[in-house]
């Protein structure tokens, strides 16, 4: 071998890459997805929030249309056969475990009957937010843990559960059931 055959094939780069290229352009792609990942887990939590704040807009608005044509608010009896005809986007709101949120997701709280006839609509978005709507007009994103229980959402609208012409009703009780069949979706 001459020295010019030598010189070439020393100076002559291997094919391939090495363990730490690999591992850097590894490294870049899982940040990458990482960032991907949350910034689509944010933007999907405000579609499913933005979703059950109109479906909760939307009852809010038939019972209040029910009232204008009936002179009352429906009783939850009218609720349960559909007359309100309301329809909810039921992918945005969770059907929970028992062990976290009492199974329910989405309540009408109802005082009828009465001179001061009244109510909320209250739901749990997959989010794990959750929203109220009052007769009043009042709309809020509530603070703290959902427990799925109506004595609690019914008192942020200012109902006791106690008193007269109050009734409740779920758009769903159980994981096993699923949603009630007044919530079209």
């Amino acid at each position: 071998m001459n020295s010019e055959q030598m010189q070439s094939k020393w100076t002559q780069k291997p094919m391939g890459f090495t363990i730490v290229e690999l591992l850097i352009v590894v490294v870049v792609i899982g940040i990458l997805a990482a960032i991907v990942i949350v910034a689509y887990s944010g933007i999907q939590n405000s579609a499913y929030d933005t979703s059950v704040s109109s479906d909760i807009n939307n009852l809010s608005k038939k019972l209040e249309i029910y009232r204008a044509q009936n002179g009352v608010y429906p009783t939850v009896a009218q609720v349960y056969d559909g007359d309100l005809n309301y329809s909810a986007n039921t992918a945005a709101m969770p059907i929970t475990t028992p062990e976290t949120h009492n199974q329910r997701n989405l309540g009408v709280c109802l005082v009828t009957g009465t001179s001061d006839d009244r109510y909320i609509v209250f739901a749990l978005s997959q989010s794990g937010n959750w929203f109220t709507r009052t007769s009043t007009g009042q709309f809020k994103q509530q603070t703290g843990t959902w427990t799925g229980s109506h004595n609690g959402s019914c008192q942020l609208g200012g109902i006791t559960p106690g008193e007269t012409g109050v009734q409740y009703i779920w758009g769903s009780d159980n994981v096993t059931n699923g949603w009630k069949t007044w919530v079209k979706s």
